[in-house]
Parts: C-alpha cells; sequence; structure tokens
C-alpha cells in the first residue's frame, strides 16, 4: 500500500533513585534533589539526553519526612521523543538552625563576664 501514515508517540520515561538531602532551616522551601536515573531511554538517545533534579518542600519548617514536589526536567536532543513523569512519595528532612550569641567584654582577669554587648547570630 502506498501513502501509508502513523503516528508517533512519546515514550514514558521514569526517575529512580532520587534522594532529597537534609537541609537546615533557612525559611524557604527549596529542596537539593540528586541521585535520579531516568528509566526506559532508548539505549541510542542515552547520550542525548540530560536529567536536572529540583524539589520543593510542602513546609518551610523543621521536621522529618516532610512531603517534596519533585520537578524534574529533561534537555537534549532527543527530549522531544519523551515524557517525563515526576517521582512521588518522595520526603526530606529539615533541621533546626543553629543560633549563635556573639557577647562582648571588657577583660577584668575573671572567669565571670558582664557584656557590653550582646547579639544572637541567625
Amino acid at each position: 500500500p502506498a501513502n501509508l501514515s502513523a503516528n508517533i508517540t512519546a515514550k514514558v520515561l521514569t526517575v529512580t533513585g532520587t534522594v532529597v538531602s537534609d537541609k537546615v532551616y533557612n525559611g524557604a522551601t527549596t529542596a537539593v534533589v540528586t541521585g535520579g536515573i531516568l528509566q526506559g531511554v532508548i539505549s541510542t538517545d542515552q547520550n542525548n539526553l540530560t536529567l536536572t533534579q529540583a524539589g520543593t518542600f510542602s513546609s518551610v519548617n523543621v521536621g522529618n519526612a516532610i512531603a517534596v514536589t519533585i520537578s524534574d526536567s529533561i534537555t537534549g536532543s532527543a527530549s522531544g521523543n519523551y515524557t517525563l513523569v515526576q517521582p512521588t512519595g518522595i520526603t526530606g528532612k529539615i533541621t533546626p538552625a543553629p543560633l549563635g550569641i556573639s557577647v562582648a567584654a571588657i577583660y577584668s582577669g575573671s572567669t565571670t563576664i558582664t557584656p557590653t554587648t550582646f547579639t544572637v547570630l541567625v
């Protein structure tokens, strides 16, 4: 038969091995995401795709197992041939920010000081 046509749909890719780094509280939701490996890439396209990983914590507050929304992307000359499915069920940890104290005093020869200034460092 002549003059036949067909539709070619994008192949679905998934990401495995996603890891979210623990983060020290800073009032932002940005998560550092690493470790992802693309699954389902056609072997001839492996050098023509790049995975960029990103994520956002669902809360800015300190806690364990905080949900992270993954927003990975793929680029490269073969990226138009694929649809990327985002990983789900990913969590991360936000730890408390350390507080410091700066105290200034005049030397008196004693182990006890009387501060002349006192500042909380965040």
